[in-house]
């Protein structure tokens, strides 16, 4: 049964951010367990049963979903919610992704509304993740577009401080210590500071090596994978001494176990951070490939592999060295796409939602490689990208974001109940969101890579890639498609289902039919472009210099396109790019040749700049930064 929240009456819109976020009333459910981590699905439970509060950014509502009544209430959001974490008290704090806010909201005791907006507090654009101290007393929020972290007194979600960080956060979560860990979509890295703000901030690397039971020699185990994706971490404490183990995970990489298997070894600190990640090589960009996108499987390990890194929390490093698959045949079991991760201490297992493959993978929360230490699988609905258990451990719920279901799970007999909420898309809508996402698909590649792999939500993974043209950098998808046809880099495709149709050809796919290619670009043209960062002091007189200089003559408007090639310090002829959110697409040119904006200003023959003085080009980038 699904009941939708009446319309609000139309009349003064109320001050949000002014208002008080302490709660009025002590009705409705509490925060299940100690979980103090944000997600697209957070649990709560009243004396009457347990719920689920989901974040839907594709129906921009929240869900709130009676678990033990099979049942669901609908609340309209203006705005696309990420993520979702329940405070101590009850009290559910929103990350609205496509906006500048977060917003609080109280249990009710009213089953027409279950959830009573209580304030907004303004943060920088994009808000993604959320996490609270172990006292309760703080709320951290990362945002994606103006690469940030800001602090909150968890009272009244008063604004603290406001951090930057590198490009792309997203997961966060603070240890016991006052830790603050962040993953970040591109760069390979969590960073880490402390909550006060009195240490300077540090970056732990991800990179990893190939590594096989094939090895013949020292040397075939030192291929550098610099680079990687990151969503989600969690943090696991040990029950009692491990049983030795180190750094390295065993060079013969783990089989799918069954339940009852025997764990790996345990590393000997007491807890540690769990970062279920991909691993990529994309190749030597300094040399053309024989194939497109990377090079093939590097000693059987694949270019897109998945790995659970372990941090060491007290020593801040990463305890992983090499990354080991069972094949390089994403296809066979492997956890693609993984959103999502939910930690059993009890047990010393994690769930992890594998979105690329719609199931849900557990693993050894004590291995030295827990996403290859399977100890079994729940199929999970289309999309899945949250995760949670209840108190016990005994309950597994799951939101299947592309198929807007709850699923709930007795973990211990697999029996599973499944949870319909409230969808306004369509069906072409929704089947070009499941080819978009899908890593199990051969008609869109052989190897189990999917759209979402190298364009994640619709974004860049920020890298260059190796191609037989040359090297070629992944361009952002969201917001920049209507009307820059023809499309690729060089302009040789007319429709976006043409280049769709080239690119699985690339991947090796067997081919989509002509309707799933006409839902799959529907789809891709319909992402929503990230917000923009707040304009800065000089972003009026950075918009004149724009102008002045040329830059308007090819990227119309600031962020069109003039549709055409154009032949560039020594380059092919190159599309012109729109640059519609251009700070959050690093490295820059077709080639990824400059790493930074500024590089690109500082050293690029475009227009007129050779000719701005350093004031001026620092105005023009940020300007470039609000775009």
């Amino acid at each position: 049964m699904k009941q939708a929240e009446a319309p609000a009456k139309v009349g003064v819109a109320p001050d949000y951010l002014s208002r008080s976020c302490i709660r009025t009333s002590a009705a409705g459910p509490v925060r299940e367990g100690a979980v103090r981590q944000g997600g697209t699905v957070a649990l709560a439970r009243s004396s009457v049963g347990l719920y689920a509060y989901v974040a839907d950014r594709e129906e921009r509502a929240l869900h709130v979903v009676d678990v033990g009544a099979r049942s669901s209430r609908t609340i309209r959001v203006e705005g696309a919610p990420e993520q979702l974490q329940v405070l101590a008290d009850g009290r559910v704090v929103v990350t609205v992704g496509d906006a500048r806010r977060v917003e609080v909201y109280e249990p009710t005791e009213d089953a027409k509304t279950p959830l009573a907006k209580l304030c907004e507090r303004e943060v920088p654009a994009g808000p993604f993740g959320i996490a609270s101290s172990s006292d309760d007393a703080t709320v951290v929020v990362t945002s994606t577009s103006a690469p940030a972290l800001t602090v909150l007194d968890a009272t009244d979600l008063t604004v603290k401080s406001v951090r930057a960080l590198p490009r792309s956060p997203r997961g966060v979560l603070v240890d016991a210590a006052g830790g603050v860990f962040v993953t970040h979509l591109a760069g390979t890295q969590v960073t880490v500071q402390d909550l006060e703000g009195k240490e300077p901030p540090k970056s732990i690397s991800l990179a990893l090596r190939a590594a096989s039971p094939r090895a013949g020699t020292p040397a075939d185990l030192e291929v550098d994978r610099f680079a990687g994706q990151v969503y989600a971490l969690a943090a696991v404490t040990m029950k009692g001494e491990g049983t030795g183990g180190g750094e390295a995970p065993p060079l013969r990489g783990p089989k799918p176990t069954a339940p009852a298997a025997k764990p790996q070894s345990r590393t000997s600190v007491a807890s540690r951070i769990i970062v279920p990640m991909v691993s990529i090589d994309p190749g030597d960009e300094r040399r053309q490939g024989s194939l497109y996108y990377g090079p093939p499987p590097t000693l059987g390990v694949a270019k897109h592999a998945p790995v659970g890194v372990v941090i060491d929390p007290i020593a801040r490093r990463s305890l992983s060295s090499h990354v080991i698959a069972a094949s390089w045949d994403l296809l066979s079991r492997e956890c693609t796409l993984p959103r999502a991760i939910a930690i059993d201490d009890e047990r010393a297992r994690a769930f992890v939602a594998c979105m690329g493959t719609d199931v849900v993978h557990v693993v050894d929360a004590t291995a030295a490689d827990p996403m290859g230490a399977v100890l079994g699988r729940f199929e999970a609905p289309a999309g899945p990208s949250g995760v949670a258990l209840d108190a016990k451990g005994e309950t597994l719920v799951v939101w299947g974001e592309i198929a807007s279901r709850v699923r709930v799970t007795r973990i211990s007999d697999g029996r599973a109940t499944d949870i319909d909420v409230e969808s306004a898309s369509s069906a072409e809508h929704r089947r070009g969101r499941e080819l978009f996402y899908a890593a199990d698909d051969r008609g869109i590649s052989f190897d189990g890579l999917a759209c979402a792999s190298c364009h994640p939500d619709g974004n860049d993974d920020g890298l260059t890639w190796t191609t037989p043209e040359g090297p070629r950098q992944t361009p952002m998808l969201a917001g920049r498609l209507i009307g820059t046809s023809p499309y690729g880099w060089d302009r040789g495709s007319p429709t976006l289902e043409a280049y769709a149709s080239e690119t699985i050809t690339r991947l090796r796919g067997q081919g989509l039919s002509e309707a799933d290619l006409h839902s799959l670009a529907r789809y891709i043209e319909a992402i929503p472009a990230p917000p923009a960062r707040a304009a800065g002091e000089h972003s009026a007189s950075g918009r004149e210099i724009f102008f002045a200089t040329g830059c308007g003559t090819c990227h119309t408007d600031g962020t069109g396109t003039d549709r055409e090639l154009h032949r560039l310090e020594r380059s092919d002829n190159v599309d012109t790019p729109s640059l519609k959110s251009v700070s959050m697409t690093a490295p820059y040119f077709h080639d990824g040749r400059y790493r930074t904006l500024d590089a690109l200003l500082v050293h690029s023959e475009m227009g007129s700049m050779q000719k701005l003085d350093t004031e001026r080009k620092a105005q023009l980038l940020e300007y470039l930064e609000s775009l």
